[in-house]
């Protein structure tokens, strides 16, 4: 999720000052793809920690007086040194707070982390018994690296007895004020490192990040690319500051050999940059939080919804407002009339698809594209559980992945041991496009444009092939798009004819030309559309409609059975449910709940009730159970509401005041 990186120089090193410099920079805007909320820097060296941290991207704070300053006195130092960098996509605890960006300081230990810590608050109850002084979660785990030192431990067993008690994902490098070590550890193996002929250490979250410094901060002669190793999931290295040597340990092990402490313990200085912190976003909740009368007024349009006479098709649910609907004499929709079991192409086929791609000497093998939702997590087990490829799952954050599809990516890739690798926007922005589009979209409504609100997203593919490049595998595997999940009414609502057996990645030339002509035509009339947005949506149709997709696709293979999904995924890994829906589809995106009360109110259905049918189709739900199922799900998710509103900006009872006062499609 975030970038941690650092250097670590033994005693008398003889690394020029410049390229010392260099490296830094290197790893600081190489790692700014992994986070770009806020960034951080800690000097560890003689007889002080150093630290600097600042709510904005790395690139900005390598320009501020402060980090040169820092580092102006760390590159002429030639003690035993280790220089610890962040790049940080926020997830506990908001930028503002200088407490909450990394790194993380207390207890006599600096820390860096990468990953979610999903119990810190029952780590700070029940095991450290104190309240937190700040909302990261990166303070619990330093805490109890602290309390096990002060009872007498050594940084290592520090470390296993912390691992021992967390859960989701970390990826750490600790360093001490009573002990001349740095310790890595990961129990996923996002953590890489590579060490020079002359015992210096370099380490990143990701290989590609070092391969590159290597290549761009001029240090060839010091450092190899060839000598770049993974610490392995559940694997940790302890380097000592006076010669550099390493001793690796298993992290759920509890070794006795550990480093001895200094005579004279480090000071922790602070280096500034709290005073030019961006100044706070505050929105009023009278903005984001939902009036008893939305409430109100929501709940009374999912009662009107299910107490219209809505026509609906006679053997599954589909209605009468869905984009060329017909019905038959006998109430059957052309698309039930239509139907067509698909013919999965099989495991057989899907073996030898991956045959050519399988590596047996532990290397990954192909990305996985992951987040957090129910289907990507059991596409990730399925790839390495039962199809026994060696995957690195891969997430696109854009600003709308929910904290809980953040937790729940922390606690598989935790308990699978899978590398991570998070690509993220430049989340401020991405967000304001929203804004911008939606204020655009309330002021002249239309059901057609609804999917220019989730325009943001559509870069996965493009950024899951380059991922796939740096990591030299030839294998992108997806488990979205399967039979029964095609959301084919966002697009039909632009007069587009879909087929339920041709998922929109395959409309033909002349529909993709008819939907951008809509979608231009809409602009053209709404001038609020025109926005600084306007290029990213363009890329986003272009990454959809215009770049070919080889992917391997699961379910085009293999059977999707939602019961089997979810009771693996639960069991197996503690995946964690919504609390203001029994719908599990969806629930780590933070646009449906929105999008999907715009088509209830308007079309009087949502995806689910494509789903469902679909499911009804297929001979695998009964239409009164399904019925039943949907209605449920078709409730108002008010805390999804107010989340998505409180993150985009964004006055949510205007915007529910002017979708309800919009023509219904039924009456």
């Amino acid at each position: 999720m975030c970038g941690i990186f650092g250097l670590v120089l033994p005693d008398g090193h003889s690394f020029p000052s410049e390229r010392v410099a260099s490296i830094l920079r290197q790893l600081f805007l190489l790692s700014e793809s992994r986070g770009k909320e806020a960034a951080g820097l800690a000097v560890v060296s003689g007889q002080s920690i150093s630290i600097l941290k600042r709510s904005q991207p790395a690139s900005a704070m390598l320009r501020t007086t402060e980090y040169r300053s820092m580092l102006a006195g760390a590159v002429t130092c030639r003690d035993g040194m280790v220089l610890m960098g962040h790049s940080r996509l926020v997830t506990h605890g908001g930028r503002d707070s200088n407490a909450n960006n990394q790194p993380v300081s207390g207890d006599g230990v600096v820390a860096i982390h990468n990953g979610i810590i999903i119990n810190c608050a029952e780590i700070w109850h029940d095991i450290l018994n104190r309240v937190p002084d700040t909302e990261v979660d990166t303070a619990a785990l330093v805490a109890l690296v602290g309390r096990s030192l002060s009872a007498g431990a050594g940084p290592q067993a520090a470390t296993q007895s912390a691992f021992r008690a967390l859960m989701g994902s970390a990826s750490v490098a600790l360093a001490f004020a009573e002990h001349d070590v740095v310790v890595l550890a990961t129990n996923t193996g996002s953590l890489f490192t590579c060490r020079s002929p002359s015992g210096a250490v370099v380490f990143a979250s990701e290989a590609y990040i070092l391969a590159q410094v290597i290549k761009k901060a001029g240090v060839e002669p010091f450092f190899s690319e060839a000598d770049i190793a993974q610490l392995r999931p559940g694997r940790g290295c302890v380097v000592a500051l006076d010669h550099l040597a390493t001793r690796d340990f298993s992290i759920e092990g509890a070794e006795a050999t550990d480093a001895e402490p200094r005579s004279t313990p480090r000071t922790f200085l602070d280096m500034g940059g709290g005073a030019e912190l961006s100044a706070p976003s505050v929105i009023s909740p009278s903005l984001y939080k939902l009036t008893d009368e939305s409430r109100r007024a929501m709940t009374a349009v999912w009662r009107r919804v299910y107490d219209s006479g809505l026509r609906r098709c006679s053997r599954c649910l589909t209605p009468e407002t869905m984009p060329f609907i017909t019905f038959d004499e006998a109430g059957v929709c052309n698309r039930c009339r239509a139907y067509k079991s698909p013919r999965l192409l099989g495991r057989e086929a899907l073996e030898e698809r991956l045959a050519p791609h399988r590596r047996n000497d532990g290397r990954p093998d192909c990305v996985v594209g992951f987040s957090g939702g129910r289907d990507s997590t059991y596409g990730l087990h399925l790839a390495k559980t039962e199809l026994g490829m060696n995957p690195v799952a891969f997430t696109f954050d854009w600003g709308m992945v929910t904290d809980l599809g953040r937790r729940n990516q922390a606690r598989i890739v935790g308990k699978m041991g899978v590398e991570h690798i998070v690509v993220s926007a430049d989340i401020e922005r991405k967000r304001r496009y929203i804004r911008k589009n939606l204020e655009a979209w309330l002021s002249k409504p239309d059901l057609g444009m609804i999917p220019l609100l989730m325009a943001g997203d559509k870069q996965l593919l493009p950024l899951a092939i380059r991922t796939m490049r740096q990591l030299n595998v030839g294998l992108i595997i997806h488990s979205i798009g399967n039979s029964l999940e095609e959301g084919n009414h966002k697009i039909a609502f632009t007069g587009v004819t879909i087929d339920d057996a041709q998922p929109h990645l395959r409309l033909s030339i002349l529909d993709k030309m008819r939907y951008l002509f809509y979608c231009g035509r809409q602009v053209l009339v709404n001038p609020g559309y025109l926005n600084e947005s306007l290029w990213d949506s363009l890329s986003a149709y272009l990454s959809v409609f215009a770049l070919p997709d080889d992917s391997l696709h699961l379910f085009r293979y293999l059977p999707w059975d939602e019961d089997q999904l979810l009771e693996t995924i639960t069991t197996e890994y503690g995946w964690e449910t919504e609390p203001d829906t029994v719908a599990t589809w969806r629930i780590d995106d933070g646009t449906a709940a929105f999008y999907n009360y715009i088509y209830l109110a308007i079309a009087g259905f949502t995806e689910f009730d494509t789903f469902r049918s679909a499911q009804i189709r297929a001979g695998v739900k009964g239409r009164g159970q399904a019925f039943d199922t949907v209605k449920n799900e078709n409730l108002p998710r008010f805390d999804s509401l107010e989340w998505y509103a409180h993150t985009i900006g964004f006055d949510i009872n205007r915007a529910i005041r002017i979708i309800n006062a919009m023509p219904r499609l039924y009456r």
